[in-house]
This record gives C-alpha cells, sequence and structure tokens, in this order.
C-alpha cells in the first residue's frame, strides 16, 4: 500500500474508533482477531479503551492474545475492571494470572476479586464463556463465531446491545434452522430467567 494511501486509511480507522466506537464495533465483530489486534494496536489506548470495552468479551481477549505485552498491559490498566474480568473470564487461571501479573498489585488484587466469585454461588457455578452477539448479527457471522470457539456444548447464543445489555436470547436449533441471512433480532426470545452472581445454588 503506498504510504499516502496508507496514511488516509489510519486516519479513518482512527476517525471511527474515536467518533463512532459503535460503529466500529460492529465492523470490528465481523473481522478476525488478528485484524481486530491489528487495527487497534495502531491507536493509542485513550482511543480504542472504549472500542475494548464494548467489544465481546471473546472476540476481545483473541485480539489482545495477539498485542505486545507492553500494550495489553496499558489496555487492561485503562479498560473498566469489569469488561476487563469478563474478557479474563474467557481464558483458563494460568493464562489469567499471564494478564494479571502484568498490572500493578492493587488492579490485580481488585479483578482477581472480582473474578473469585464465593463458593456454590451462580458466578461460581456457571460458565462465563458465553458468545455475545449483536442484534444485526447474521446467522451466517453467529455460525462462524461458535466454530471459532470450537464448544460442542453450547445451546444459547445471547443477544447484547452496544453497551453490552442483556436483550434476548436466542437457542442454537433456532440457528441451525435459519437462513444465512436472518439477523439474530428476528429470531431472539426474551431470556427465561435472570440470577446475580452471587445468588446461592
Amino acid at each position: 500500500m503506498k504510504t499516502g494511501l496508507a496514511h488516509a486509511v489510519h486516519v479513518l480507522q482512527r476517525d471511527l474508533v474515536e467518533n463512532h466506537p459503535d460503529d466500529a464495533v460492529r465492523l470490528l465483530e465481523r473481522m478476525t482477531a488478528p485484524e481486530v489486534a491489528d487495527v487497534l494496536s495502531r491507536q493509542p489506548a485513550s482511543v480504542t479503551v472504549p472500542v475494548w470495552e464494548r467489544l465481546s468479551p471473546d472476540i476481545g481477549m483473541a485480539a489482545m492474545d495477539r498485542l505486545p505485552d507492553h500494550q495489553a498491559a496499558d489496555l487492561l490498566h485503562h479498560i473498566d475492571p469489569t469488561r476487563t474480568a469478563a474478557m479474563l473470564s474467557m481464558r483458563d487461571a494460568e493464562t489469567r494470572e499471564r494478564f494479571l501479573k502484568r498490572l500493578p498489585e492493587s488492579e490485580a488484587n481488585e479483578l482477581r476479586e472480582i473474578l473469585a466469585y464465593p463458593p456454590d454461588s451462580a458466578g461460581a457455578l456457571m460458565d462465563p464463556r458465553v458468545l455475545l452477539l449483536r442484534p444485526d448479527t447474521t446467522v451466517r457471522e453467529s455460525l462462524a463465531r461458535i466454530r471459532t470457539l470450537r464448544r460442542r456444548s453450547m445451546r444459547l447464543l445471547f443477544v447484547v446491545d452496544a453497551d453490552n445489555h442483556l436483550q434476548g436470547q436466542v437457542d442454537i436449533q433456532d440457528i441451525a434452522t435459519a437462513g444465512a441471512t436472518t439477523r439474530l433480532e428476528e429470531i431472539q426470545r426474551p431470556v427465561r430467567a435472570v440470577v446475580t452472581a452471587i445468588a446461592p445454588r
């Protein structure tokens, strides 16, 4: 790519990320993790944090895995702790600790507390590696995301808004029978039940 064109692309990407984070997330969540990391790593953390916080945790964590250590640590320092915990929950305990060790001890301990639910609570019993999708995500795009996770036990997908607030759920069997271009908002259903993470068994 010629220097002038590369600069123009960089400027456009920065404008999108900085001024239109919701639109940026919609585009990034259709890209591969290396592509997401490449686009966001070219911008300062102060600009990209709102986008990182809006990304689905599985995509955010997969992209962060591909950043240099110093850049990942800088992002973890700036991202809201609950969003950081959601991303770290997509990885096993050993990998989580590898990321936490890049942070000041006080921040790392705060995240450890968020990640450590009381024994026998809903948070301790649940699988935190949920797949979050947007209402306008198509069935084809959903299937591609499911394949990247390679988890056979997945039965439900969850639909969230731009702020990752829960909007509805989609049964995997409805994905299997819907057309490739069907959007999730067309087949989503209300969430059947909700409990807090600290609710006892």
